[in-house]
């Protein structure tokens, strides 16, 4: 059967944004914060261009690491977790009947084996469209990036902005993105019960801005919002969404491990040039960017990358573009050694002296 990855960091979220918009109608179980991280850990484990449903399996360990919550009191728990999987609804709007909905649970079956500390899910075959197989529409993000949220209305939210600033967008350079969304709507979308923060003071300040500062905090995303009245009334809030500097996430689950490993020690420098690099250059592996951006300047990467586009625009790039824009990084630093004076370094020059990189092998494919 398959395995959830323990390193969270390479575990990637993909959903139909249908299904990233689902509405969450009352029910006497409703999913808590720790059930709705037991949910992503299942959807991880997918791949969007499976052909079927798995059983997927989650163990205790991972639960924990997940949650927080320690094993003892899963142990303890894991039933009424299971219980709330089984029986919360989700409705969705379907494409081919707009006047109608799909009322679906997560999981048709749960099994516990204490024996082996895991909990084993089959998901319900009516998600099978808004999970495998998407083409089009979708949602993507790391697990990573929703792992430490403390609320589920931080979670939910998360993805409804995710859908409007795609990863793939920031790295094209796309850094806000605007979506408005209906105050009623965005209760239903959230799980708000009927009757609770009923007052819009309450639910600005226990929900909104309460979310605003969770993901700033944890996530790479980040937002500011308007509030839009009809009347006296407010209607709808108008979210401005933004790329969130201070956490890095890309495309490749390689590279993103790489980089919340280095989160706190990494240098604006490395940043900056990882993030030119993967946007640029989708093949490159996560050795050949902390090789090129620990031996290069960001300038010096960002003069190769203009080059590698010149180049590729001329029909001048043959094979695969890392392999091309390494040949260029190598005979911009042979460049360089020509035209540096044989005279003792100067102070300035030995802070920037870029000599030891030499050994790398940033060269050996090209």
């Amino acid at each position: 059967m398959p395995r959830i990855m323990t390193d969270i960091d390479h575990i990637k979220i993909t959903k139909a944004n249908k299904l990233v918009e689902v509405k969450l109608l009352e029910v006497g179980n409703r999913l808590k914060l720790r059930d709705q991280k037991v949910v992503l850990a299942v959807v991880g484990q997918m791949s969007p261009e499976d052909e079927d449903f798995k059983h997927y399996q989650v163990t205790i360990n991972e639960l924990v690491a997940l949650t927080g919550i320690t094993s003892e009191n899963l142990y303890r728990d894991i039933d009424k977790i299971c219980l709330r999987l089984m029986s919360s609804v989700i409705t969705i709007k379907e494409p081919g009947n707009p006047k109608g909905f799909l009322m679906v649970t997560w999981f048709s079956h749960s099994r516990f084996y204490p024996d082996k500390g895991c909990v084993e899910f089959s998901v319900s075959p009516e998600l099978k469209p808004y999970l495998l197989q998407v083409k089009n529409q979708f949602t993507t993000y790391s697990l990573n990036q929703v792992v430490h949220l403390k609320s589920t209305y931080s979670i939910r939210l998360y993805e409804l902005l995710r859908q409007f600033l795609p990863v793939k967008g920031v790295n094209n350079g796309r850094p806000v993105a605007f979506r408005e969304i209906t105050v009623t709507d965005l209760r239903e979308y959230l799980g708000v019960e009927k009757g609770r923060y009923s007052r819009f003071v309450d639910f600005r300040r226990y929900i909104l801005d309460h979310c605003q500062k969770e993901l700033a905090e944890h996530t790479d995303l980040k937002f500011e919002y308007t509030l839009i009245r009809a009347g006296r009334r407010i209607n709808s809030i108008n979210f401005k969404i933004e790329h969130n500097e201070k956490f890095v996430e890309v495309e490749n689950s390689d590279v993103a491990s790489v980089a919340m490993r280095r989160r706190e020690e990494a240098s604006l420098e490395f940043l900056g040039g990882a993030e030119c690099i993967l946007s640029r250059i989708p093949d490159a592996t996560n050795e050949e960017v902390l090789l090129i951006c620990s031996a290069y300047s960001k300038e010096v990467i960002l003069e190769g990358l203009l080059d590698l586009i010149r180049a590729k625009a001329s029909g001048g790039v043959k094979g695969s573009d890392i392999n091309y824009y390494k040949g260029i990084l190598k005979n911009k630093r042979r460049e360089d050694q020509a035209a540096a004076k044989p005279e003792s370094k100067s102070t300035e020059q030995k802070l920037f002296d870029r000599s030891w990189a030499e050994g790398l092998d940033l060269d050996e494919t090209v």
